[in-house]
């Protein structure tokens, strides 16, 4: 009997080792980093979780559905212009109704190229503006220009202060 009882003791201690408890993973949010002339807005959070993206500049509000991986990417309405200083706030509610937030400022685009070869430039504000190549070559006139000029001044007062002698 005693060996019995040992035995039973034994095996329940082993099973209460073994055993998994599975808890549900906290949910997360995380969104990349969104600059000026974004066309598109992208992140990560729990598998299959609702993204609700709002544009506070323009109240528009867009709901995208996160992969098996919990990646998500939402196209930006061609009616919202994203502008530096924007506020875009992104709220993740995943499956079991866990919710999770983030506030994120659109900043300063650090590629000055576009993927046509076109430069660009960000006005004062907030806008993202392409330079073609006729707006570079008429700037190349006026800085010629503006050179010729300042040349034509130095001479001047060279030739004027050497009469003066």
């Amino acid at each position: 009997m005693k060996k019995q009882g040992f035995l039973w003791l034994l095996m329940c201690v082993l099973c209460m080792g073994t055993m998994t408890v599975y808890a549900e993973e906290a949910n997360f949010l995380k969104v990349n980093v969104i600059k000026a002339g974004d066309q598109e807005i992208s992140g990560k959070t729990q598998a299959e979780a609702t993204v609700l993206v709002k544009f506070e500049a323009s109240e528009d509000k867009e709901t995208v559905q996160a992969d098996r991986k919990g990646h998500w990417q939402l196209k930006v309405p061609p009616q919202i212009q994203l502008k530096i200083g924007d506020q875009v706030n992104v709220t993740s509610n995943s499956k079991s109704n866990q919710m999770s937030f983030q506030s994120v400022v659109v900043q300063i685009p650090k590629d000055i190229q576009s993927g046509s070869g076109d430069k660009q430039k960000v006005t004062l504000d907030g806008n993202v503006e392409t330079i073609t190549e006729e707006d570079t070559s008429q700037n190349r006139v006026w800085y010629f220009v503006g050179g010729a000029l300042f040349v034509a001044i130095i001479l001047a007062y060279a030739v004027y202060s050497r009469r003066k002698q």
